[in-house]
């Protein structure tokens, strides 16, 4: 269900639901975005990281993850 989420095609984004801010994975010229691109593997844990500019999400916000038509709703951040 998450191999979109590794996808080059279609970069993952996080929308804070309560203002609708649509926040990016930060991508430096170094060291490429801040999350893998590889095929996911069965058994592991991944992580990504979303630029979070203005301190617009905060702990307890209510949050969603988009890629392609990949969709996770209302996930609490903690």
């Amino acid at each position: 269900k998450s191999k979109l989420l590794f996808s080059r095609e279609f970069p993952p984004f996080l929308h804070h639901n309560a203002t609708g801010a649509k926040l990016a994975v930060p991508n430096t010229g170094k060291v490429g975005p801040m999350r893998s691109t590889y095929p996911p593997k069965a058994d592991r844990i991944y992580f990504m990281l979303f630029g979070n500019a203005g301190k617009v999400v905060n702990s307890g916000d209510k949050v969603s993850i988009e890629a392609g038509e990949f969709l996770l709703e209302n996930m609490t951040v903690e």
